[in-house]
């Protein structure tokens, strides 16, 4: 279980307003291969290293697939999703793709060297993300230490088709069931493990099926973390089995129940995504203080916060039913997200409650803060 200290708590308060423990998202752009947008083909993110040869490959209206080493969970949504996006490229009436058995007779294999077992792998930081992709032509070839290249070299080879659809020629009545990509062959591998997309659902809040729309179009270029931002002062996200006035009084009826919460994350999962939650602390805790004004520094009733700022309420650290709070909830948030890593804020803290508060200061002068 995930634990935050006294210590952690006491850290945070001594930042004041300077953000503390941020993780932080990068881009998600590779190395330019050759450094130019041509030798890119307008892939994106840029692969590392591209090798073209002479000739085509054509993609016909059905494709034969092959793979091995790959959960059946994450070939069968691979498999849903390419046919989806095949289907959307314009000039190019693509049916489906037939699963077969024999490397030899397929027009697609994906091997993944790293086999691995009927339970779906969790994303993680640092998994390897690499790939080659040989196109001839004959066969298309995707080699990969672990599922999660598997499904980055799947995403360029849907970019190439949708690049090259616009070489078909036809007329405004007969629309070709072919389409033509270059033989090449791309390695490629991240140059950040940890490319992220943060979403403030707090602010602006999003039903499931929207945050899943967002998600495909992160692993349509190749981030792997999704941050999310749940709890603040306009409100709180969660549905909590531990401390339901949260989302019953602090969320004007707009939060994630746990199964969607757990929906999400296996979606996330099928796509190679990390998803990592965020839960705002000591400061932006108005709706904490909307729910249980007991926690906060300053006893009062409190009223939810629907505009922009820094408000007053804070946790207060010096109640063992502040800390008992924040394992109860961490140890909840840890049972919905498998993830290694919890995001808990530490930002933007106004002092004012703990400046005025006898106990706080007590606390402060016996940790000579």
């Amino acid at each position: 279980m995930i634990r935050i200290t006294t210590l952690t708590i006491l850290m945070i308060s001594k930042l004041f307003t300077v953000p503390a423990f941020a993780l932080l998202s990068v881009s998600t752009l590779s190395a330019p291969a050759n450094g130019s947008q041509n030798s890119c083909l307008s892939l994106m993110p840029c692969p590392q290293n591209i090798t073209l040869a002479e000739g085509k490959f054509t993609l016909n209206e059905r494709l034969s697939i092959y793979t091995n080493g790959m959960s059946k969970a994450r070939q069968q949504h691979a498999l849903q999703r390419m046919t989806s996006q095949f289907k959307r490229i314009e000039g190019f009436d693509f049916s489906n793709f037939t699963l077969v058995d024999d490397e030899d007779n397929a027009d697609i294999a994906i091997t993944v060297q790293a086999k691995q077992t009927a339970a779906l792998q969790l994303p993680q930081l640092g998994d390897d993300e690499s790939y080659q992709l040989t196109i001839s032509n004959h066969a298309i070839d995707i080699t990969a230490n672990t599922e999660f290249g598997a499904l980055h070299a799947l995403t360029t080879l849907i970019q190439l088709a949708g690049i090259h659809n616009t070489e078909n020629k036809r007329d405004e009545t007969d629309r070709p069931n072919t389409l033509q990509i270059p033989t090449l062959t791309i390695t490629d591998k991240p140059r950040f493990k940890w490319r992220g997309l943060l979403i403030d659902s707090v602010r602006h809040f999003m039903p499931i099926e929207t945050l899943k729309r967002q998600l495909d179009g992160m692993a349509a270029a190749k981030l792997n973390v999704f941050h999310w931002h749940l709890t603040d002062d306009q409100g709180w996200r969660i549905e909590s089995k531990a401390y339901p006035k949260l989302h019953q009084l602090a969320s004007d009826n707009l939060y994630y129940s746990q199964d969607e919460i757990a929906s999400l994350v296996q979606y996330a999962s099928l796509l190679g995504i990390r998803v990592v939650p965020e839960l705002d602390v000591p400061g932006h805790a108005s709706a904490i203080a909307v729910a249980y004004p007991e926690l906060i520094t300053a006893r009062q009733n409190y009223q939810m916060q629907r505009q922009w700022g820094v408000f007053e309420p804070l946790l207060d650290v010096s109640s063992p039913k502040v800390y008992q709070f924040i394992d109860n909830i961490v140890a909840e948030m840890a049972n919905l997200f498998p993830d290694t890593y919890l995001h808990i804020g530490g930002d933007e803290v106004n002092p004012k409650q703990w400046n005025e508060s006898p106990s706080i200061q007590r606390l402060m002068t016996t940790f000579d803060l």
